[in-house]
């Protein structure tokens, strides 16, 4: 189950981080410098860390897959937005490690802090749009198609003779964060020769002033935990600097 919760962690954070973190420019448009170095400070001390979690839980690395790129144009297209702005990679994005406990349950966030308000609030907004899961759906669907048939490493291989059925995206409901915040949960029905379940993934993303955090959640055969997932999404959004 580790590898398969690996591979559909990383499509799904492949996927959103790049629209969500990376859908505006980093300059304003009145030209000024943005400063990379302190805005990448502040997304780092915002992220989520070890001490956040309950004890028992480990942070590991968070692997960065290459793999699933090549859908930008799609989810840009669907969701009326320039597609050169999904493939522009934002230097201000930091993930945080990623978590998981001895349920095989994982979490991590990224965020973004972009040149001006005005653009973060751009940013979410392209997923506050009524056809927003339905976009989501189609590129996730095809992301982890392309992952499972051309992994890059071994992380993103199903374990022997288990297969993905179609995911499903829908709005979860959640509370407001920051300035203004939207959830989805996206459902994965595996199937194996004598076993039927389901792997759940949920996304949480906020603005608050500059800043876009992009909370991921997955949680192996029943959702993650609600309680830990407001606890852990309410603290992140709340040390995010509104400047």
């Amino acid at each position: 189950m580790i590898g398969l919760r690996r591979v559909v962690g990383s499509v799904v954070l492949l996927t959103l981080a790049t629209a969500a973190c990376s859908s505006t420019s980093t300059s304003t448009s009145s030209g000024s410098t943005q400063n990379v170095a302190g805005d990448r400070a502040l997304a780092r001390a915002a992220n989520l860390r070890l001490s956040d979690f309950p004890a028992g839980w480990t942070a590991t690395a968070n692997p960065e897959s290459s793999s699933g790129q090549g859908v930008d144009k799609d989810l840009a297209s669907c969701l009326k937005t320039n597609a050169a702005a999904f493939a522009q990679s934002a230097p201000t994005r930091v993930s945080s490690p990623e978590f998981g406990d001895t349920s095989h349950d994982m979490a991590s966030s990224s965020i973004t802090y972009l040149a001006s308000t005005s653009e973060a609030e751009t940013g979410i907004a392209l997923f506050q749009q009524p056809t927003a899961a339905a976009c989501l759906q189609t590129v996730v669907t095809a992301t982890v198609s392309q992952v499972l048939a051309h992994p890059t490493n071994p992380s993103e291989t199903l374990p022997l003779g288990m297969a993905l059925g179609s995911p499903m995206v829908a709005p979860l409901s959640f509370p407001t964060l920051g300035n203004q915040s939207v959830a989805y949960r996206v459902t994965i029905p595996i199937t194996g020769s004598s076993l039927s379940l389901s792997l759940y993934v949920d996304l949480v993303i906020a603005q608050k002033g500059r800043a876009i955090a992009l909370l991921t959640f997955v949680g192996a055969l029943s959702p993650f935990d609600p309680s830990l997932e407001q606890h852990l999404s309410t603290l992140t959004v709340g040390r995010l600097v509104d400047t």
